[in-house]
């Protein structure tokens, strides 16, 4: 029996002649096997616990805000990309809120999110407040799920020719998109357990 992990059709196929003495199994047999039982041995799935002792604070704290978002606020979910400043977004999204609405930002711990610039421009808009991911644990933040989707169904494999055109496939990929998808439906079990989410990606605009 091969001692590697994961098995190879190569890997099943030589063990499968091995134990039936026989050479008529081919590597497309396995694989059509396989596929019949939803087996993807070349894939590796990996959980990694958040180191942070604050981790369950946080998250129920998150996801309270994407379930039952408190009244009369709104929430939105912010991530960084090359040449996005984050306080740019966020006197964005300032100035499309009414003046009274409270404003709750998710977004990640990375260092520059508490800076001095940013507590500064937190103290100026006392209505906004932000709520940071745990350690190791962005995936709590929706629009990054929404950005490794995007990457990779669209971008990753995508050639574009223009920024012009990258705003087309872009846009193009996100109304396709939002005709079929389902909101997420995070359920929470128990400490050892941690959380998990079902479903598919909420609407994205």
């Amino acid at each position: 029996m091969p001692t590697a992990a994961p098995w190879s059709c190569a890997a099943v196929r030589a063990e499968l002649e091995a134990t039936t003495r026989s050479t008529q199994t081919a590597a497309w047999l396995v694989q059509r096997v396989w596929a019949r039982a939803g087996l993807q041995a070349h894939r590796l799935e990996r959980y990694g616990t958040s180191p942070d002792p604050d981790f369950e604070r946080k998250a129920s704290a998150i996801l309270g805000l994407c379930l039952r978002p408190p009244a009369h606020s709104a929430v939105f979910c912010g991530d960084e990309k090359t040449a996005i400043q984050a306080v740019a977004f966020l006197d964005q999204v300032v100035t499309t809120q009414p003046t009274r609405r409270a404003i709750h930002v998710i977004g990640d711990n990375l260092s520059a999110h508490e800076t001095q610039r940013t507590r500064d421009w937190l103290a100026r808009h006392p209505r906004v407040t932000m709520h940071y991911t745990p350690t190791h644990s962005s995936w709590l933040n929706q629009v990054e799920l929404w950005f490794a989707k995007i990457e990779r169904d669209c971008i990753a494999r995508g050639i574009v020719t223009s920024r012009a055109d990258l705003h087309r496939t872009l846009m193009q990929y996100i109304r396709l998109h939002n005709k079929t998808c389902r909101p997420v439906h995070w359920t929470y079990r128990s400490p050892n357990h941690r959380i998990r989410a079902s479903g598919d990606w909420a609407t994205v605009h």
